[in-house]
């Protein structure tokens, strides 16, 4: 017999395997009680009472496994909303590996307690509280379009989310970087130049082209991400409001522009303004990072753009914009950080002013 597993929740779950029925299907039967022993116990009563015994079933629908296959499917040839080639590969991969025995299941045989067991069941291998999150947002719609209403959703109880922390470069360092690469590494050297100075995430700055760069602006409406076939396919930006008209100066034009001066050509509109594939960022860009000693992987350029402009006090739904974020929630949660020490230093330069006031002392502006 099984073991009693004491779940998140405090109470213990009692799930034995007791064979398969006319269709193949694995049966389970399952005890949560407040106690071990008691699982144990009504385990014995459900015995005694004739349990156990395999009958004849219909088939009760799809399996979960049918169903998100549905459910992706469906994603796929939507013609009402567009996902992207990235989410339907995650989606995939998702059902392929996070959800083990339970795809055998009926899924209109899955109820609350069962989830509440694969959450519990992910959170004991190490999965972080996002990456169940994640798996969530698949498994809900996928059992709802399979005709499972019935699960109260909200009732799950989930790991703590541990709080991001997030290595943000310096300014030293952001110079650094763009000495070692300006000369020996041009393609990379723009790459982070639209990442320190732009905001721009791997895979929009990927899709650029020489066309999408006026002498004011960087207009991003268009990314490269990996498809199911591990092929990179130009796809729309993340969300809605990361098409966006960034601004730029005359020296983050000049900079973009250094391959057409050194080169003496005049690049057609449409040819691509790195010339490389987010792989290749992202590999030759931790090569560098390694070979400086330096912590943060290339997102972290984009973060340093956004903190500038907290650290700038330029007001937060302009930063969102710019970042291509809907809100500006997503800059506070973020650069809590950053803004924080911004209200450290803002409350001891009033404090300072307060104390020269008081002492009869002239405060220096």
């Amino acid at each position: 017999m099984a073991t009693p597993v004491k779940t998140a929740s405090g109470k213990y779950r009692l799930r034995v395997y007791y064979g398969t029925d006319s269709n193949g299907k694995k049966k389970y039967v399952s005890f949560t009680c407040d106690t071990a022993a008691k699982c144990e116990k009504e385990y014995k009563k459900w015995l005694k009472a004739g349990g156990g015994k395999i009958e004849e079933e219909i088939p009760k629908g799809p399996t979960l496994d049918e169903a998100l296959d549905d459910y992706i499917e469906g994603c796929r040839n939507s013609k009402r909303k567009t996902y992207s080639p990235t989410t339907i590969k995650t989606y995939e991969s998702a059902r392929m590996n996070s959800f083990g025995a339970f795809n055998n299941m009926y899924a209109l045989d899955i109820t609350l307690e069962d989830v509440q067991d694969f959450v519990d069941a992910r959170a004991d291998q190490g999965r972080v509280a996002k990456t169940i999150k994640n798996d969530l947002y698949l498994l809900k719609p996928a059992l709802e379009k399979a005709g499972n209403m019935n699960i109260r959703w909200k009732s799950l109880e989930l790991p703590d989310q541990d709080p991001e922390e997030y290595i943000i470069p310096t300014d030293e360092q952001i110079q650094v970087l763009l000495k070692e690469t300006k000369e020996s590494d041009p393609e990379l050297y723009r790459a982070i130049v639209l990442g320190a100075f732009c905001g721009c995430r791997r895979g929009e700055i990927c899709a650029l082209t020489y066309g999408d760069v006026t002498r004011t602006t960087v207009n991003i409406d268009k990314a490269l991400a990996v498809n199911e076939m591990n092929k990179y396919q130009q796809k729309e930006t993340k969300t809605r409001a990361g098409k966006r008209v960034i601004n730029i100066d005359s020296s983050v034009y000049d900079a973009l522009m250094l391959r057409q001066r050194k080169d003496g050509v005049i690049y057609t509109p449409d040819t691509s303004l790195i010339g490389l594939k987010p792989e290749l960022v992202t590999n030759r860009f931790n090569r560098l990072r390694t070979r400086l000693g330096y912590e943060f992987c290339f997102h972290a350029l984009r973060h340093y753009h956004a903190s500038i402009m907290v650290a700038l006090d330029v007001p937060k739904k302009y930063a969102a914009e710019q970042m291509g974020h809907a809100s500006y929630q997503m800059i506070d949660r973020v650069y809590g950080q950053i803004i924080k020490a911004k209200e450290a230093q803002v409350s001891a330069s009033i404090n300072t002013h307060t104390a020269a006031v008081l002492n009869g002392t002239a405060y220096n502006w």
